[in-house]
């Protein structure tokens, strides 16, 4: 069986009632007396209304629904009482008018005569069963928005917490950057430092070498003496004197063949005499 169009805007009133004849009858002396026509009531033919009902609505239900279902049975829901009920259509059950200032709806007059109630809606919901319903719909209602305010509630405490989480990394973000930073700055200066160092040690050894140019200084003034020089003035270091642990003269010049002392080294002899007062051979004139 097939049902009302549930797209159909619901209508803006609904008409209807019982129809139950009585047969009546009144005697000469004022007696009344009455029965029912019928076995059981039947019920009037409800009236749906619509004051503006889309074209496109009214347009399906003329030239679809209804040629579908003329003397056929078809469920329908009324809907403010919630019952089904099996109905079909009356003679001239649809008709309309349209109004000029509104071009897309229609006034919309549409007769159902019931016949009974659906099987399902044969054992209607007492009072009770209705309130229990919606007092058990109101309290999941309101035990959703609870949940739903404990969620929002633990999602806000959750930003907080991941807020001052970043804050907490950032801050150590920023003191790991410092540290690094003032690492660099003092490895810089021990850079710095160990250059400086380096620098003076190679300038030091330049000082403790005159000693041995003396020395030399000294020997060649001994083998000047030797070779008929005059000594040389003496530097105001110590020289080879004689007394114990002095080291041996030196041999004459003119003797390649004798042991030197260690550290020592002759003077090779001038061919040409020095000149007097200079310790050092000078070169020989031409020969004529």
């Amino acid at each position: 069986m097939d049902f009302w169009p549930s797209f159909i805007t619901a209508p803006s009133s609904i008409s209807g009632g019982v129809d139950d004849p009585y047969i009546e009858a009144k005697g000469e002396t004022g007696d009344d007396s009455a029965r029912p026509r019928f076995s059981a009531e039947r019920m009037t033919p409800f009236k749906l209304s619509w004051k503006a009902m889309p074209l496109a609505e009214y347009k399906y239900l003329e030239e679809l629904f209804y040629p579908q279902h003329r003397a056929v049975e078809f469920l329908w829901q009324h809907p403010s009482q919630g019952k089904t009920y099996v109905v079909r259509f009356v003679s001239s059950p649809v008709s309309s008018s349209e109004d000029g200032t509104a071009p897309f709806v229609a006034s919309v007059e549409v007769q159902l005569q019931p016949l009974s109630l659906s099987p399902d809606s044969q054992a209607q919901p007492s009072i009770d069963d209705l309130m229990r319903t919606i007092n058990e719909g109101a309290d999941r209602a309101v035990d959703a928005a609870t949940s739903a305010a404990d969620s929002r509630d633990k999602a806000a405490a959750s930003a907080t917490a991941a807020k001052k989480s970043e804050t907490a990394a950032a801050a150590s973000a920023k003191s790991a950057e410092t540290s690094a930073s003032t690492a660099t700055s003092k490895a810089s200066e021990a850079a710095e430092s160990a250059v400086t160092a380096g620098t003076k040690t190679g300038e030091a050894p330049a000082s403790p070498r005159p000693p041995k140019t003396s020395a030399t200084a000294a020997t060649t003034s001994e083998a000047g003496a030797a070779g008929g020089n005059p000594p040389a003035a003496p530097t105001g270091r110590t020289q080879n004197r004689g007394g114990p642990g002095a080291r041996p003269p030196p041999p004459p010049p003119g003797d390649p063949a004798a042991p030197r002392p260690p550290g020592t080294r002759w003077a090779r002899p001038s061919p040409c005499p020095p000149p007097p007062g200079i310790g050092t051979a000078a070169p020989c004139p031409p020969a004529a």
